[in-house]
């Protein structure tokens, strides 16, 4: 049955809006995709919040073809909203780049502010290599 529901993301606590921002953003950029801020129901409601989580961002690609929605309550916690019905492989794996994009994207932020000097370096269509140089800072 179709229906528009909420996942749990498997990042525990506070979300920062502006980093989820950004992992979106270079998913979006990989894909060739815009990030949207709403997603679509089966019979083309759609949707910019669900049970008091409001969606930062979301993407659309031809897996979901709905869309999948990362959305974060007043608390600052994370979870997906989406119409994943007949495509809940595609779903998942979404989710779970959402979130390791998420942490790669904190982990060079937070090199960065530490003074290193970071790139990256892509390895595979979702597998990116972080590389740190202590900085002169």
């Amino acid at each position: 049955m179709s229906k528009t529901i909420l996942v749990k993301s498997s990042m525990k606590g506070i979300v920062n809006v502006d980093i989820l921002k950004m992992a979106l953003e270079v998913i979006a950029e990989d894909e060739g995709i815009e990030v949207g801020d709403s997603t679509e129901e089966y019979f083309g409601t759609r949707r910019t919040s669900l049970q008091g989580f409001r969606i930062i961002g979301s993407l659309t690609t031809s897996e979901l073809p709905r869309g999948i929605g990362a959305a974060v309550n007043k608390e600052g916690k994370l979870k997906y909203v989406g119409d994943k019905y007949g495509c809940e492989d595609a779903f998942k794996k979404m989710q779970d780049r959402i979130d390791l994009k998420y942490t790669a994207v904190t982990l060079i932020l937070g090199a960065q502010e530490e003074g290193y000097e970071v790139s990256t370096e892509k390895v595979g269509k979702d597998s990116v290599k972080i590389n740190g140089v202590e900085g002169g800072g």
